[in-house]
């Protein structure tokens, strides 16, 4: 079963919240979404049928303790306790950490969560926020 139109319909829950029309997937299931200086890639995966959330969280190169920065960034995906459900990461090749979180459908429960992405997003802002703090008070 595809679930591409629950994907969409979260989407369009979000974009009434947020008062914007464009915030839809486009016909590759891409969107970039701005929030409290975050930018949110969403991709629409067809065949895991999942919407992953992708949001830059910070620089470890800027870091003069990357130790201190990697441990607080362990502790807090333990058991996703500081990532609001999802995970932070780091891109080898640039030093650069990330945020994913990754929304499988079906979704669970009897009614269709729309105002998921519009409760979700505010926390993983938190999150992608925190850990630029976090690097930017090691830097």
């Amino acid at each position: 079963m595809n679930h591409r139109t629950d994907a969409d319909k979260l989407m369009a829950a979000l974009a009434a919240r947020m008062e914007n029309p464009a915030i839809a997937l486009d016909d590759k299931g891409c969107c970039l979404v701005s929030l409290n200086d975050n930018v949110f890639a969403f991709s629409f995966d067809e065949e895991r049928q999942c919407l992953f959330i992708q949001a830059h969280a910070g620089s470890l190169r800027e870091a003069d303790n990357p130790a201190a920065v990697l441990e607080a960034i362990l502790e807090a995906n333990h058991l996703w306790s500081g990532t609001a459900g999802g995970v932070l990461g780091l891109d080898e090749q640039s030093g650069e950490l990330g945020l994913a979180y990754r929304l499988d459908f079906p979704l669970p429960g009897d009614e269709f969560p729309e105002a998921l992405l519009c409760e979700l997003l505010p926390h993983l802002a938190g999150v992608a926020e925190w850990c630029r703090d976090l690097t930017a008070f090691y830097a």
